[in-house]
């Protein structure tokens, strides 16, 4: 006999929370030298951006101040080539976006 176990998961989207994470793109993607995150924001908003690698550690941090829209370069010509994880956050919102980094 086998014991059967039961999961339920109750998940909470919130609207303004997906259309933060549907504001952000980062392109090329992937990418060996540099990419872009872009952002189109309703209101300016300081948002603090970090790229982290894949057991979370952070690898880079910046801020951009009354952002609404626009993009920023990710130098990442000094990463390894894997998979990374760019968090970008408002305070009030959180997206976070992955990054592959490929050989140069």
């Amino acid at each position: 006999m086998e014991d059967v176990i039961t999961v339920t998961v109750d998940l909470f989207v919130n609207t303004e929370e997906t259309a933060f994470q549907n504001a952000m793109s980062i392109q090329p993607n992937p990418a060996s030298e540099h990419a872009f995150l872009f952002y189109d924001l309703r209101k300016n908003a300081q948002l603090n951006i970090s790229i982290l690698n894949s057991v979370g550690q952070i690898i880079e941090q910046m801020t951009i101040e009354n952002a609404l829209s626009g993009n920023v370069e990710l130098a990442i010509d000094h990463l390894s080539p894997g998979i990374y994880f760019v968090n970008i956050t408002d305070g009030e919102y959180h997206a976070m976006k992955r990054l592959v980094v490929a050989s140069k």
